[in-house]
């Protein structure tokens, strides 16, 4: 086995990098879980500049998790226009071929009014792009991308 100088920070992270992806492999090659096994991971950006008013203004970025079969947590947030910044709550999801369906509402927001405003996240994984619609309180329909990552949880 060679050994690696971690005397410095850049080959420590790399180092500690490369130890983190190595170790991942065996879960990952274990076998195909279920897919309520699976932790969904996304992140992106989206707008709609047809939209009216400050939503047609608005780039969203977005966090999500979530395991597919239950519940999940999600940020999005605009950097120009802080008072749409939310965190929401994901209490459905549906898998159906690559095509990822999550459901829930605004929990928490800079603006006390959003609480509650349904929100609703569908991202169609195609190859390596994924496409992503997030629809806010059933009518402010906003379309970007994203990264979808899939990890092997166990519930």
């Amino acid at each position: 086995m060679k050994e690696i100088d971690v005397s410095n920070r850049r080959n420590f992270l790399k180092a500690g990098g490369a130890a983190l992806a190595a170790a991942s492999v065996p879960s990952v090659m274990a076998g195909t879980p279920e897919d309520n096994q699976k932790i969904i991971y996304a992140h992106g950006l989206v707008w709609n500049r047809d939209l009216p008013g400050l939503f047609g203004q608005l780039l969203l970025t977005f966090d999500v998790k979530v395991q597919l079969g239950k519940t999940g947590l999600g940020t999005f947030a605009d950097d120009v226009y802080p008072d749409i910044n939310s965190h929401f709550m994901i209490n459905s999801t549906a898998k159906q071929g690559d095509v990822y369906t999550f459901g829930g509402e605004i929990i928490a927001a800079r603006d006390p009014a959003n609480v509650g405003m349904p929100v609703t996240i569908v991202a169609e994984v195609d190859g390596d792009k994924t496409t992503v619609t997030i629809t806010l309180g059933g009518t402010h329909i906003f379309k970007g991308a994203g990264i979808i990552a899939i990890l092997i949880g166990r519930s």
